[in-house]
């Protein structure tokens, strides 16, 4: 596959991150399956779905997988760039995970 089209974005504290502009289905399906791969819908006694319980913790797991397929640098540093994102203020991550959540979309 040929390299993907970046952009570079600037965190609200200066902190310049380059990410992908858009994802392939197969990561799409993969970061799905970090939220739904453990989860199984069944019947109840109506027939009607019941919709299981599952950790709330699986939504991080996925904003860590997105940031796995997305980030490519911080700072000009590509190693562990993806898991450094989480180590900046919680608003510069929030908004590294905003622009991030556009290339799940191709809406970069």
């Amino acid at each position: 596959m040929e390299e993907r089209e970046t952009k570079n974005i600037t965190t609200p504290s200066n902190h310049v991150i380059v990410l992908k502009t858009y994802l392939t289905g197969r990561e799409v399906n993969d970061i799905k399956r970090t939220l739904f791969g453990s989860v199984s819908v069944e019947r109840g006694e109506d027939g009607k779905p019941v919709i299981p319980e599952y950790p709330l913790s699986l939504a991080i797991d996925r904003e860590k997988k997105l940031l796995e397929y997305t980030v490519i640098s911080i700072d000009g540093v590509k190693e562990n760039a993806a898991d450094k994102v989480q180590d900046l203020v919680a608003g510069d991550y929030k908004f590294v995970v905003a622009e991030a959540e556009k290339a799940v979309d191709g809406n970069f």
